[in-house]
C-alpha cells in the first residue's frame, strides 16, 4: 500500500511539480492531493496537467483547519508537504501531521 501525500502550496507550484515528478514512478509514495489557498494559483494548473487531484481552500477556511482536515481524511492522506505554502498551518493539522 502506498503512502499518500498531500502538497500544500500557494503560488506557481514549481516545487510541487518537482515533488510530483520525483515520486511519480515510486512504488511507495503517491502524491494524492494538492491544496491551495488561492483560486488562481498556478500550482492548481500544474496539478491538473499531472493528473493529481486538487482543491482550493480559501484563506477564511484555514483558521481552525477543520475544512482541510476533512479533505485530508477523505483522501486518506498520511503526510503533508509544504511547498511554498504561505499561510500559518493550524494547530489541528500540526497535531495530526507532526
Amino acid at each position: 500500500m502506498k503512502t499518500n501525500i498531500a502538497i500544500l502550496a500557494s503560488g506557481s507550484g514549481s516545487n510541487a511539480e518537482n515533488i510530483i515528478h520525483y515520486f511519480e514512478k515510486s512504488d511507495l509514495i503517491k502524491i494524492s492531493l494538492v491544496i491551495s489557498n488561492k483560486k488562481n494559483a498556478y500550482v492548481l494548473e500544474r496539478a491538473r496537467r499531472l493528473n493529481v487531484l486538487s482543491a482550493i481552500v480559501p484563506k477564511s477556511n484555514w483558521e481552525t483547519g477543520a475544512t482541510v482536515m476533512t479533505l485530508l481524511q477523505h483522501h486518506q492522506i498520511d503526510f503533508i508537504v509544504l511547498a511554498g505554502f504561505l499561510l500559518r498551518v493550524p494547530d489541528m493539522l500540526l497535531r495530526a501531521y507532526p
